[in-house]
């Protein structure tokens, strides 16, 4: 039995007759005819009694009819979802980035991945890149916002943005060692308690790695590896604290911290968009990673980074 047998036998039982069947379907009224012949060979009845008026349904074919209708539907619906899955993708998409990144990203991204594809089902993790390296490569994330101290020759990563690196601190820390230039030297900040992560951290390793190439040593007041906090601490007046300017909310400035640039020399970490080595086939298409950066450079038209890459992303 033919799923174009069982259209026919519709076709013929809502029109009444073969010719009028025949020229909705667009097929040769023999053609017809054979297929229906099969059909009722292949059953074992006859579905149709004939007369010069037409066709009328047999009561096997009243029968057969419910069957027939059931059958068509269900087959309609599930081309269908096929369709509609081709076209817009289905499944859920896990994406882990750092909780600076988060702050700016997290939202934009699920807007334009809910308003592209609406079936699929994001999940968005925060982590320290050391975190979201571990849970990349494991398999449990499709893709990843990673600095550069995170990455591993494994992945498959495009650098997507630079991020320069701004002092915070309260009002009266600031002011305090501010030359008006509206910039902090590294030298003036190393002399200063710090509110860092802890190592292994990115930011941690960067910056004391910096701090020795020229010729500086860190004072770390308090080690902090929650965003939140390091800004509580740093409003408590027990240290500064080094972060990316898009890691601080516009509203955590007004009044209560303070933000100056670091200079001589300019601090700067890049954020790399990364898929692992076992990524899911919707990541693997790339539509991901497309949409990821069309978030980017929205953000970068925005200015809620201050230094894009040479080369943008696409």
């Amino acid at each position: 039995m033919e799923i174009r047998q069982i259209r026919f036998f519709l076709a013929i039982a809502r029109a009444g007759s073969f010719s009028v069947a025949a020229v909705k379907l667009g097929v040769p009224q023999p053609m017809l005819s054979r297929q229906l012949q099969r059909l009722e060979a292949e059953i074992g009845v006859s579905l149709f009694h004939r007369d010069g008026r037409g066709v009328q349904l047999s009561a096997a074919g009243e029968t057969f009819l419910e069957y027939a209708t059931t059958i068509i539907e269900t087959t309609d619906h599930a081309m269908a979802d096929l369709l509609l899955q081709t076209r817009s993708p289905t499944g859920g998409v896990v994406l882990g980035m750092p909780p600076s990144t988060g702050r700016i990203l997290s939202i934009p991204f699920a807007q334009a991945l809910g308003g592209r594809y609406p079936r699929i089902a994001l999940r968005i993790v925060e982590g320290y890149s050391g975190h979201v390296l571990e849970w990349l490569q494991s398999g449990q994330l499709d893709l990843a916002l990673l600095y550069e101290a995170a990455m591993r020759s494994t992945l498959i990563a495009d650098p997507v943005l630079d991020e320069d690196l701004y002092c915070f601190g309260a009002p009266q820390d600031i002011t305090r060692i501010d030359d008006g230039t509206g910039t902090l030297p590294l030298a003036c900040i190393a002399k200063h308690p710090l509110i860092l992560p802890r190592r292994p951290h990115g930011l941690r390793l960067y910056l004391e790695q910096m701090a020795k190439q020229n010729g500086l040593s860190l004072r770390v007041a308090l080690e902090v590896d929650a965003l939140h906090t390091t800004f509580e601490a740093a409003r408590a007046r027990i240290g500064l604290a080094i972060m990316p300017r898009s890691a601080m909310a516009d509203g955590l400035l007004a009044g209560t911290l303070m933000v100056r640039k670091i200079v001589d020399p300019v601090l700067t970490r890049t954020l790399f968009l990364a898929t692992g080595p076992k990524r899911s086939t919707f990541a693997t298409q790339g539509e991901l990673v497309r949409l990821m950066k069309a978030v980017i450079v929205s953000n970068l038209e925005r200015g809620s980074w201050r230094t894009p890459l040479g080369s943008a992303p696409e």
